[in-house]
């Protein structure tokens, strides 16, 4: 069996770097769809939910 050829990363290595800024911008392309895709249309149904009753056109109490 032979050596394992490791790879021989320096502190200025282009790849490294890279590869660092590439996973940072998939990082903010996923929270950015994330917030698009679920939290603004999830915030805006409870906005909505919430004006409604404020407005009295729904109520969260049962009638007896």
């Amino acid at each position: 069996m032979g050596r394992v050829p490791h790879i021989q990363l320096g502190v200025g290595d282009p790849r490294l770097i890279r590869d660092i800024f590439v996973a940072i911008a998939l990082g903010i392309c996923a929270g950015t769809y994330w917030k698009v895709s679920y939290h603004w249309p999830a915030s805006r149904a409870s906005r909505e939910l919430h004006a409604r009753i404020d407005k009295g056109e729904i109520t969260t109490v049962v009638p007896e």
